[in-house]
């Protein structure tokens, strides 16, 4: 994928001095990957069919704002045990695509 080849150039050209984060889909405020479920909100508003992968019933991780941010911040101080790693930034709880749609049209059609 385009985000692993970013992590490949990084260890070739700033050995031992990186690190990753790949929150899936992240919600709050403020956030600037906020138009993935923005997304399905709009479709709902424009009752226009929502296609998802498969039956819908792939899990998908839904991490808050300031979660990521406290996953950010928790390796400050800590670089070199973080150095050339990458986390998967997500909760025990999933989500299925369909219950994604669900709550977006419970959110704009309570």
């Amino acid at each position: 994928s385009g985000q692993r080849q970013v992590e490949l150039a990084l260890e070739a050209k700033m050995p031992n001095r990186w690190c990753a984060f790949r929150p899936q889909y992240i919600y709050g405020p403020y956030t600037n990957k906020r138009d993935y479920l923005d997304w399905f909100l709009n479709r709902v508003a424009r009752n226009i069919p929502m296609a998802v992968p498969g039956d819908a019933q792939q899990p998908v991780s839904l991490t808050h704002c300031e979660d990521v941010a406290a996953l950010l911040a928790s390796v400050i101080g800590q670089e070199a045990t973080a150095a050339n790693q990458i986390f998967n930034c997500g909760t025990d709880k999933l989500f299925s695509y369909a219950e994604i749609c669900q709550a977006a049209a419970k959110a704009l059609n309570p």
